[in-house]
């Protein structure tokens, strides 16, 4: 699906392009489709033009078994570990000649470095740890006026961010992905 506010951009400059031999236009992919496109796939190309602060579409494609060629802006760095489950480039060119390197990728790492890092226990233990030092550091600098003790108003958590030196887009909201019980072969 193509949306309103993005229809003269798809029109004039993607549909042009779409021949329906060597690009094909398919829309939006329910989640089994996603996946088998995913699994299927060479790689995952992400040319980012913003800084994307978490990058679940990066995960579910390793999760698949599918390494991912990315624009080093936000997230990127943190999602995918380059040389290891894709390449993190500085450059369209660089872009171009990792595409070229992903058959030394090995897809049961994608799985494992999502298993190890993404999956639904480490998720919630690393967002219990921030909220712990949140809670520890607004207790220790309640605004004047105020009993010490965890709160989580505005002030007090603005306080707390920057007694640890966080900014604010440390506070992500958590995601669930579909993780299947193993990566199929290719």
């Amino acid at each position: 699906n193509v949306d309103d506010v993005d229809r003269t951009y798809f029109e004039t400059e993607v549909a042009p392009w779409v021949d329906g031999k060597l690009i094909t236009y398919l829309g939006e992919a329910d989640a089994a489709a996603k996946r088998k496109l995913l699994h299927d796939a060479r790689c995952l190309l992400a040319p980012n033009s913003w800084d994307e602060p978490f990058g679940l579409f990066m995960v579910e494609a390793m999760a698949c078994g599918t390494p991912v060629v990315v624009g080093r802006r936000g997230s990127a760095d943190e999602v995918v570990a380059s040389g290891a489950t894709g390449f993190v480039v500085d450059s369209l060119d660089a872009m171009a000649e990792a595409v070229s390197r992903v058959g030394e990728i090995d897809p049961a790492a994608c799985r494992r470095w999502v298993e190890d890092r993404f999956d639904v226990s480490h998720m919630v233990d690393g967002y219990l740890a921030v909220y712990e030092r949140i809670l520890e550091a607004s207790s220790r600098a309640a605004r004047p006026g105020r009993p010490p003790g965890p709160s989580l108003h505005d002030h007090d958590l603005d306080i707390a961010l920057a007694a640890h030196d966080l900014e604010p887009d440390v506070l992500r909201v958590p995601v669930e992905i579909e993780i299947e019980e193993s990566v199929p072969d290719r």
